[in-house]
């Protein structure tokens, strides 16, 4: 069972001293903001990444977690709801279902072999959707298309023209 906890970042709104100061939280560490490429050593110190934001718009910090081999819970909307499979390769709750967001916490700090089964999905979808490569490959693909429609109305625009018989 998870027995710490390590918040890296920063946010709007309360800051996480007060919350701990509050709740008086033990175990708690604010690792801060990180340079980039400090990530996959904090990272890796970790077991799970938790990005409960509902305006999340894409979630890079999902998949900088996801390469590092640690499953994620997010909410289930926006970037996040494309990036994390639930129950694959992490937990997705619904936007503001701070109960949702708690069972997912518990299940994850609880169930150590399911956490890391949940990881090494994490990690692959990581690589085999997000790596270079499968960029490169979208990319591509996406030129093609594009080319093959602007070829497409080219040709269409000439034969309407009388050029193309």
């Amino acid at each position: 069972m998870c027995s710490s906890a390590a918040i890296r970042g920063s946010g709007r709104g309360e800051y996480p001293l007060e919350t701990i100061r509050t709740l008086d939280a033990r175990n708690v560490f604010l690792a801060g903001w990180r340079p980039h490429e400090q990530l996959p050593e904090a990272l890796n110190a970790g077991d799970l990444l938790v990005l409960p934001s509902v305006a999340e718009a894409f979630g890079l910090a999902l998949i900088e977690a996801m390469a590092c081999g640690l499953p994620v819970i997010a909410c289930n909307a926006h970037g996040p709801a494309e990036i994390v499979r639930d129950g694959e390769s992490g937990w997705l709750v619904a936007p503001d279902d701070e109960q949702a967001l708690a069972t997912a916490l518990s299940h994850a700090a609880t169930d150590a072999d399911e956490r890391r089964r949940r990881g090494g999905q994490a990690a692959t979808d990581a690589r085999e959707r997000f790596g270079w490569q499968a960029i490169a490959v979208q990319i591509a693909a996406l030129y093609e298309r594009v080319v093959a429609e602007h070829i497409g109305q080219h040709d269409t625009g000439a034969a309407a023209r009388g050029g193309l018989h």
